[in-house]
């Protein structure tokens, strides 16, 4: 080789500008970046799914509270609501009507517990505590249980009034009695002395009450008579006393019999104060009784009453919370709405807040790769095509699945606090794309993973 052609520039051209300096090493070194890029780069793995802006919670949910027409609806889509305004009315006049009589029922039966009360105090006291007459007829029976006292008093008066007769005849007829047996021990004693008289041979006086015996005695012995004739006309006159004196023990026995049962005096009725004390006892036990029938009936009376007031109220539902309002778009537009039915939510104030919920479904043959903490974001456009995104981290994962036509899909939240400028763009509803950040991937395991499905 010359060594002067090493000095040429045409050497150096015709070395090294040919086919492999000009393709294969490029080639190669485009080939080895590829190789070290798809080594050593990571690529973000990550799930689409389409989210929602919701409330962090519900502050209130608006039931329906009646069957009755919807008189008054004040509700609409995203206004603002303070505590205390009206919602929705209903027609009312039904329960106004049954608050006005189950509160005229509460009003008589009150009315007439203190009636009841002036019909207690008034027998308890046996004076008339009653001010003007009265429509339940209590001062009626109050005048009918002193009647009952009058006639009390009266039958026992009536008794005792009886037995003082009963007793002053028993007494005259035993004085009746006792004067006759005088009488009679009279005669007997009388006859005594006449038996005596004649055995002995004196003579009696002529207030004896045998002295007609004693004169025919004597008139027959002074007759000329034997000693046996006397002897036996003395005994037959004995015999004739005795036969007086006999008659008359007899007939005094009888006498002293009918003197001892006539002299049986009756005990007068004394229970005049245990039958009146006893029958006030009677009333007071009945108006007590009637008295805890009367208090239950008002208890009653007064549940019903505030059923009625709750009835009435339910008529008209009223703001507990101050916030966004949520409409049921299946029974905004309904004159009647059944009871219980959910007819919209209060969410909370954005711009108060400071807070939402991004909410999106994911299938359930994804779900396994999602994690709490897994980065999100959420891209939405404004009314001018603006596009405005939200950083954030799951934050709750449902443990059960919704069951819908499409499958079984989970709920996923993320809870995003907002900046000044994000709140004024935001309403609730309002949807978008989200991307969930699941992990990182080498480029080289990521197309692995995708050629091996």
């Amino acid at each position: 080789m010359y060594k002067e052609l090493l000095e040429s520039s045409e050497f150096y051209q015709k070395r090294h500008h040919n086919f492999s300096t000009r393709l294969i090493l490029p080639v190669f070194g485009l080939l080895v970046f590829f190789v070290i890029f798809l080594i050593f780069m990571k690529k973000e793995i990550t799930l689409q799914s389409t989210a929602t802006i919701e409330p962090v919670k519900v502050l209130s949910q608006i039931q329906s509270t009646s069957n009755n027409k919807i008189k008054t609806n004040n509700l609409s889509e995203n206004a603002t609501v303070k505590e205390g305004d009206l919602l929705i009315e209903y027609a009312s006049e039904i329960e106004s009507v049954q608050k006005e009589n189950a509160e005229q029922q509460l009003e008589s039966l009150n009315q007439q517990k203190s009636q009841l009360e002036l019909l207690k105090t008034s027998i308890e006291n046996d004076s008339n505590q009653f001010d003007r007459e009265d429509s339940f007829g209590y001062l009626q029976r109050f005048e009918d249980y002193l009647s009952q006292k009058q006639t009390l008093a009266g039958e026992v008066e009536q008794e005792n009034s009886t037995i003082s007769s009963q007793n002053s005849s028993a007494i005259d007829t035993q004085i009746t009695i006792g004067n006759i047996m005088s009488d009679i021990s009279q005669k007997i004693s009388d006859y005594q002395n006449l038996k005596n008289a004649i055995s002995s041979g004196e003579t009696i006086d002529s207030s004896n009450t045998g002295y007609f015996i004693y004169l025919v005695y004597n008139a027959q012995n002074l007759s000329s008579l034997n000693e046996d004739d006397k002897e036996a006309l003395k005994t037959q006159t004995i015999s004739q006393i005795d036969t007086q004196i006999n008659q008359l023990q007899t007939e005094l026995s009888s006498y002293q019999i009918q003197y001892s049962s006539s002299g049986t005096q009756q005990a007068y009725n004394s229970s005049l104060d245990s039958q009146l004390s006893s029958l006030k006892a009677q009333k007071i036990v009945e108006v007590s009784q009637e008295m805890t029938a009367l208090d239950q009936r008002i208890q009653e009376s007064a549940s019903e009453l505030e059923l009625q007031k709750y009835a009435l109220d339910a008529t008209k539902i009223l703001s507990t919370n101050t916030g966004i309002v949520h409409v049921n778009p299946e029974v905004i537009d309904s004159e009647i709405i059944s009871e219980g039915t959910t007819i919209a939510q209060i969410y909370p104030s954005i711009e108060e807040k400071k807070e939402v919920n991004i909410e999106t479904y994911i299938p359930s043959d994804a779900i396994s790769i999602l994690e709490v903490g897994d980065e999100v974001k959420f891209k939405m456009q404004d009314s001018a095509n603006n596009d405005t995104t939200l950083t954030s981290k799951i934050t709750s994962i449902d443990s059960n699945a919704t069951q819908t036509e499409e499958g079984n899909y989970f709920k996923v939240i993320a809870k995003t606090r907002l900046s000044k400028k994000q709140v004024g763009k935001l309403k609730y509803g309002i949807s978008g794309n989200l991307v969930i950040i699941t992990g990182e991937k080498t480029y080289f395991n990521y197309y692995i993973d995708q050629f091996l499905n």
